[in-house]
């Protein structure tokens, strides 16, 4: 083999390395909230709201599932149903927030075409509970904020689909 060559193939690698490198997602430490289906209640839907993100409504169920789905966080499944009409309102994420010997919260997000609705959520015997705003692109928050929660319920029946793909 001509140095030349060697050189080119050298540098074809390196550059297959850089490229595989930018594709490796950020590794989420393993879930210890399990797979599962939750009714979404959210109290009263302010129009506040829906101008900041562009969602009319939260959906009125979830899947929250432990596949990544990239840097947001892990994969959650939408009703069939919801968002028909949202440019991309139809993808969600969820992350945990571990606190030691007390249940893990979680953070959910779901992205609208104007901004996100991010809600923090503490364990509750239900399922969990908690508050959420419109979050905007720089991560700042509105000032509107909407109590929600999530009660557990079988998935069986349900309708979903996957909103988000892992990378």
């Amino acid at each position: 083999m001509s140095v030349s060559a060697v050189r080119c193939a050298a540098v074809v690698a390196a550059l297959l390395g850089v490229a595989a490198g930018c594709a490796i997602a950020p590794r989420l430490a393993p879930a210890t909230i399990p797979n599962g289906c939750y009714t979404v209640n959210a109290g009263g839907w302010p129009t506040a709201l829906v101008a900041q993100t562009g969602l009319t409504s939260l959906p009125g169920f979830v899947s929250l599932d432990t596949a990544v789905a990239g840097p947001l966080g892990r994969r959650v499944r939408l009703p069939m149903s919801w968002g028909h009409t949202q440019v991309r309102g139809r993808t969600a994420y969820w992350t945990e927030l571990p606190h030691g010997d007390r249940p893990a919260s979680l953070v959910l997000r779901f992205r609208g075409p104007g901004a996100d609705f991010v809600a923090s959520l503490e364990a509750s015997e239900e399922g969990y509970a908690g508050t959420g705003a419109a979050q905007g692109p720089d991560g700042g928050e509105f000032a509107q904020r909407v109590g929600i929660s999530l009660s557990a319920i079988s998935c069986h029946d349900l309708r979903l689909e996957v909103s988000a793909q892992a990378p």
